[in-house]
């Protein structure tokens, strides 16, 4: 399985976790702001904190650039929410226009 994570963090914890995933998948943790999809990936897990109940526009930005024909699945995380945690996934979904995606609420 061709696996990318990607993340974005203002703290330091999105990144953790991100690096944890990572290792546990067999590949290296990329931030946003240098991350790319420019081959096919079975699973993208995107990572971000969450602040003033919206995600940092850099996400918005790499979520925007990214060819659908090369991301076959999505799993979205994040940490720093402290509201409802299903608003929180739902802006990740709606950015992503996906229909279906794995969910992965790593905050605590």
């Amino acid at each position: 399985m061709r696996v990318k994570v990607v993340y974005q963090s203002m703290t330091g914890n999105t990144r953790r976790v991100a690096e944890a995933i990572a290792r546990a998948s067999g590949c290296v943790a990329e931030p946003v702001s240098a991350a790319t999809v420019s081959e096919p990936v079975d699973m993208l897990f995107l990572g971000a904190s969450i602040h003033a109940k919206d995600i940092d526009p850099s996400v918005k930005k790499f979520i925007e650039g990214l060819d659908p024909a090369l991301v076959k699945h999505v799993t979205v995380f994040g940490t720093g929410f402290e509201g409802n945690k299903e608003m929180a996934v739902g802006f990740m979904k709606d950015l992503t226009g996906a229909e279906e995606f794995a969910r992965s609420v790593l905050a605590g």
